[in-house]
């Protein structure tokens, strides 16, 4: 019995150390795991303490290409990560499509949250594009909600390799 405790003890310990950075915390827990429900997801930002963005700061997040679409955003700034955040939760009615989109506000370890995707979500990279300054991937990744969903990731990358600013948009379709 004290073999099985200790053992178990050593693992949590390890699983400590390997926990997800904030930004993939934040991702997981708004966009991945209320993604079919958004009136969830405002519970979260309501009590997370995030604030609505007005359409000016909204567009920093891009726009859908649909013209239907239904566009929300918040902001936040945790105490403990002087970076922030940036979330849009989009919607077009009369369809089950969905899309959370997740932006730091400012530098962030794009490569290790890409690591992270693979090793806590079942993934599979779909395509990779190199334009300009903007590097893309497409994953299709498991979603209990979804016949299909998929995580866009953008690297906005500047001229120093630690000023990359990288974003994640997952989109779930039915």
């Amino acid at each position: 019995m004290i073999f099985v405790v200790l053992g178990f003890l050593a693992n949590a310990s390890n699983v400590r150390a390997e926990s997800m950075t904030d930004f993939l915390t934040t991702f997981s827990g708004i966009c991945f795991q209320t993604l079919g429900n958004f009136d969830a997801a405002r519970a979260i930002i309501k009590h997370k303490g995030w604030v609505k963005l007005d359409d000016k700061a909204l567009s920093i997040l891009g726009k859908p290409a649909n013209p239907n679409a239904k566009v929300e955003g918040y902001a936040i700034k945790p105490s403990n990560d002087q970076r922030g955040y940036l979330l849009a939760l989009t919607s077009v009615p009369n369809s089950e499509q969905r899309v959370c989109t997740l932006a730091p506000n400012s530098n962030e370890d794009y490569e290790k949250n890409i690591g992270q995707l693979e090793k806590f979500f079942e993934v599979s990279k779909k395509s990779s594009n190199n334009e300009g300054i903007v590097f893309s991937e497409t994953w299709e990744i498991k979603h209990p909600l979804f016949k299909k969903a998929f995580v866009i990731s953008q690297k906005y990358r500047n001229t120093e390799d630690t000023s990359d600013l990288g974003l994640f948009h997952l989109i779930g379709l039915n």
